[in-house]
């Protein structure tokens, strides 16, 4: 596992000032989706409206992607 940086272009963080988050990174796609993860669990991303690009550091340099998220309901009987 490593630690990876990214940012919100434009939206959140900057190139100087990233989030960070650990990860096993195979590839940046992958990468965005584990930052998109970081992002919506860590930094309140639950409140944005998606889909959001996700600027992730990966081998050298940036590479931007835009991710969505899913929404899973889920259901409960109440009194």
């Amino acid at each position: 596992m490593n630690t990876y940086q990214y940012y919100l272009p434009g939206y959140a963080g900057s190139e100087e000032d990233p989030y960070t988050f650990d990860a096993y990174g195979w590839d940046s796609r992958g990468l965005a989706e584990d930052a998109a993860d970081d992002y919506h669990s860590n930094h309140d991303g639950w409140e944005d409206k998606w889909p959001l690009a996700f600027c992730v550091y990966f081998e050298g340099e940036w590479h931007t992607h835009k991710v969505d998220r899913e929404a899973v309901p889920g259901f409960y009987v109440v009194g």
